[in-house]
């Protein structure tokens, strides 16, 4: 059964193998495209470069109401894509390479 979606308007789902150094990047993005309620998942796909653990946990304590990463072994972007939606909360699915960035309002501009 999915999570509850209580409370988060947009889930946002980051595939990421081993491009942890855009994370900032892209959450900070993401948290400019909306005043709603949101969460961002970052799916760790298997990542093998020691400092992409280091950028996890950094984007997880600078964002920490906002971003939950989530860990699996290796499946592939579909894989870690499917992974996000089944852990998503929200009412509506916005999906985000991880070296990709939104534009400011985006998602409050799609959501009116």
């Amino acid at each position: 059964a999915p999570a509850s979606n209580v409370g988060v308007e947009v889930s946002v789902i980051v595939p990421c193998f081993n491009q942890g150094h855009y994370l900032f990047e892209s959450v900070s993005s993401v948290c400019a495209a909306t005043r709603g309620t949101l969460e961002v998942l970052v799916v760790d796909d298997g990542s093998t470069d020691p400092r992409t653990e280091r950028y996890l946990c950094d984007v997880e304590a600078a964002f920490p109401a906002v971003v939950r990463v989530i860990r699996q072994a290796n499946q592939g972007l579909s894989g870690a894509r499917n992974s996000g939606l089944k852990a998503a909360r929200g009412q509506f699915i916005q999906f985000l390479d991880a070296d990709d960035v939104l534009s400011p309002g985006k998602i409050d501009a799609q959501l009116a």
